[in-house]
């Protein structure tokens, strides 16, 4: 009785700070977000413009790419804060999965990285929040992506376990996660990276609670390797 009711007390606790997250994050969001659009809307007029000169374009690539940086910075916090939608169906795991290694290897071409998908065809995930998965997926991917060096893969496979248990595994080839953090790394504002938010796990964390699953972090002798596994039905 004693665990239950400090693990109830823990849990209205972090509702409260979410709650206090997210109005802090709406209000952010708009004071931010507009400014950024409009910086974004000049700096890419001023790209399309015939007669600049061509030594300032590296510098609104920069004001571009960073607007870009710190929309994603605000997104995260507001889906951090916010609840998922909880609209449980069975979702095409295959195509989704495939669409999100697709989109990634398109969107770093220029690191000569290639995101595979490795999943059966016509995979289906059954009773689960699309929104919810999706954002899960697309968030360890991200990690995995920023994480490589060039000329190298990350790879995301998709299957049953042997008790049927629906798993999803992303790994990569980048230095992997320092052993001083490995327990941490699925709280919120802890992170790897120079200028991350230290969100996009604490997200993963939070969704795959939500779905009922579990996630692992396992590390290689090379890279990072992460494993969401989701009740199976």
């Amino acid at each position: 009785m004693i665990a239950e009711k400090i693990s109830l007390e823990r849990t209205l606790i972090q509702q409260e700070h979410l709650a206090t997250l997210g109005t802090l994050a709406a209000r952010v969001a708009h004071e931010v977000r507009n400014p950024l659009g409009a910086i974004k809307a000049l700096a890419q007029n001023m790209q399309r413009d015939q007669t600049l000169d061509p030594r300032y374009h590296r510098d609104l690539d920069y004001i571009v790419s960073e607007t870009d940086r710190l929309d994603g910075c605000v997104q995260g916090v507001l889906d951090f804060s916010r609840p998922s939608s909880a609209e449980p169906r069975d979702i095409p795991a295959s195509e989704l999965l495939g669409n999100i290694a697709r989109t990634l290897t398109m969107q770093y071409a220029s690191r000569r990285l290639s995101v595979e998908s490795q999943v059966e065809r016509d995979w289906t995930v059954k009773g689960v929040d699309r929104q919810a998965l999706q954002q899960v997926v697309l968030n360890l991917a991200l990690n995995a992506v920023q994480a490589s060096p060039p000329d190298s893969q990350v790879w995301i496979k998709g299957g049953r376990q042997p008790d049927e248990k629906p798993f999803i595994t992303v790994s990569d080839e980048g230095p992997g996660i320092p052993a001083g953090i490995r327990e941490r790394i699925w709280e919120p504002w802890v992170t790897t990276k120079p200028r991350g938010t230290g969100l996009g796990l604490s997200i993963v964390a939070r969704n795959v609670q939500e779905l009922g699953g579990e996630v692992r972090l396992d590390t290689p002798a090379r890279g990072a390797s992460v494993t969401v596994t989701l009740p199976g039905v």
